[in-house]
Parts: C-alpha cells; sequence; structure tokens
C-alpha cells in the first residue's frame, strides 16, 4: 500500500493491509480496511488526511489514454485515432478503470506503435 500525502507526495515507507471488513456501504460504495505504515521519522500523526492506494488488479498491456482525450458523445465514450492510412477518424470505445490522468481503454482501439491507435 502507498500513502499518498495531503501535499501530493508519496510517503516513503509502504504499509500492510492488517483488518478489512467484509460488507460494503451501499450507499457509498466503500468499505473500511485498517492498515499500518511505519513512522520512523514521525511523519505521520493522529488525524492527518492522507489517501491509500494499493493495486486491486494488475492489467498487463493496458492501453491507457489521457482522460481529457475521452469525450462524450451522444452518451458514448469516444476518442480521436490515426487510421492505417495515417487519416485521423473518431472510434467509439469501452473504458475501464482510472488511474491518475488516465484511463483504460477496454474495446474500441488497440495499439499500434506509441502513441498510435487503430480500429480493433
Amino acid at each position: 500500500m502507498e500513502l499518498v500525502l495531503a501535499d501530493g507526495s508519496i510517503y516513503a515507507h509502504k504499509g500492510r493491509s492488517v483488518m478489512a471488513d467484509r460488507t460494503m456501504d451501499v450507499q457509498t460504495g466503500t468499505f473500511s480496511v485498517v492498515a499500518e505504515f511505519p513512522n520512523p521519522d514521525g511523519l505521520l500523526r493522529p488525524n492527518q488526511f492522507a489517501r491509500v492506494r494499493f493495486p486491486a488488479e494488475q492489467i498487463e498491456n493496458a492501453l491507457l489514454a489521457p482522460r481529457r482525450a475521452v469525450m462524450e458523445q451522444q452518451s458514448a465514450k469516444v476518442v480521436y485515432v490515426v487510421t492505417p492510412e495515417n487519416k485521423v477518424a473518431l472510434r467509439t470505445v469501452t473504458l475501464g478503470e482510472t488511474f491518475e490522468n488516465l484511463v483504460i481503454v477496454k474495446r474500441g482501439s488497440k495499439r499500434v506503435n506509441g502513441s498510435l491507435w487503430r480500429v480493433s
């Protein structure tokens, strides 16, 4: 687990999960987790605000797109892609989870090389 401090920096020491609730709050979609982080320098204080990140799933060779590149058009998510003919085209995509400023493209395009995509 990583601890993201209020200023956006990553705490130097990794944490570990100690306990997790088995039930999810249906109103918020959350569940409680108790985690431990070492605090050798005394940087962490009681009631200090921070966010915790931990990997829930690892997706190999995922195609990531900047969130700002994804647009909504008539309830569909779309991106501009470069076709094999080197032309720009608009494609509907199915999106997955987000990570920082990126979103996983599950269906609709695939990587050709670098940042070029083509219709799949």
